[in-house]
């Protein structure tokens, strides 16, 4: 059974409150970093009614490693950067 685009949003966002909440703090954003790229991977989060979800995670990945030199959070939001290419919103890619 699928869960509901609705479903989805409402988690995305509960993913991106606990990835604000903890900025900067590694023990929570690379696991949380490394979960996104499964779940965009295995296509859970591939409605387009997503995007607008996904854009924000994709700003908080940027903010959290923006200037970073940890190689495993490079790492971790490269994994999520490059499966967000296969959506088609332009704003996204």
């Amino acid at each position: 059974m699928k869960a509901q685009p609705s479903l989805k949003s409402a988690f995305l966002k509960k993913l991106g409150m606990i990835f604000e909440r903890n900025l900067n703090n590694d023990r929570i954003t690379i696991p949380l970093m490394k979960t996104i790229e499964i779940l965009l991977q295995s296509d859970y989060l591939s409605e387009p009614a997503l995007a607008d979800s996904l854009k924000v995670i994709h700003g908080l990945c940027v903010k959290e490693c923006n200037k970073s030199k940890v190689i495993v959070k490079l790492m971790a939001s490269i994994g999520v950067f490059a499966n967000m290419l296969s959506f088609k919103d332009q704003e996204l890619n």
